[in-house]
């Protein structure tokens, strides 16, 4: 965590990919007996392995949570796209970021969607548990990688529209944007040693 030399990609993102590194599992696999069924790896071996394991599963992830969130056809193509498919199959650090912007994004939609349907008679109620995932998401995916934070602009344009529809709702939406800026600081700096 003390090595800054890449701004871009914040320490918390390494340290993910670590884990399963730091747990290696050879060692157990040897006094099983099992080096003689299976090939056990090289130490340098075993580290890809694990990362390219990593970003695999993020990317699935990101790809389930599409299928399911939006339509299973959205997931297809998020999955089959060239871009998201090379980039799971690798141990790159884009996986775990990608998948943190979709669900920052996934919540404040969910968390603004009531007020832009409402019809202005004041019925609409903001979910402030979705809204504060989005936020700890958003901590999330800087503390991983900082690019990705580019997804709070089109939070900001949701929320700008939102408030131009639900006058109503104005002072909800000022004091949980404050919030929010609050949560999201808070997650990254707690995720990002």
């Amino acid at each position: 965590p003390k090595n800054w030399y890449n701004h871009e990609h914040p320490a918390f993102i390494k340290l993910v990919f670590s884990i399963p590194v730091v747990f290696d599992g050879r060692t157990s696999f040897s006094r099983m007996g099992i080096p003689d069924l299976v090939a056990i790896p090289a130490r340098e071996d075993h580290t890809i392995f694990t990362s390219r394991f990593v970003s695999a599963f993020f990317s699935v992830l990101t790809a389930q949570s599409v299928s399911y969130l939006f339509h299973p056809l959205a997931g297809f193509f998020f999955a089959i796209h060239s871009l998201a498919a090379e980039l799971s199959a690798t141990a790159r650090l884009e996986a775990i970021p990608t998948f943190f912007s979709f669900m920052a994004l996934y919540f404040a939609w969910r968390a603004l969607k009531p007020l832009r349907t409402s019809t202005g008679n004041g019925n609409a109620n903001f979910n402030v548990r979705a809204w504060l995932f989005s936020a700890f998401f958003l901590g999330a995916t800087a503390a991983s990688k900082l690019i990705y934070v580019v997804i709070a602009f089109v939070i900001i344009l949701v929320l700008i529209r939102t408030w131009i529809r639900a006058p109503r709702h104005r002072g909800v939406l000022l004091r949980q944007s404050f919030l929010y800026g609050v949560v999201a600081l808070a997650a990254f700096v707690l995720l990002n040693p």
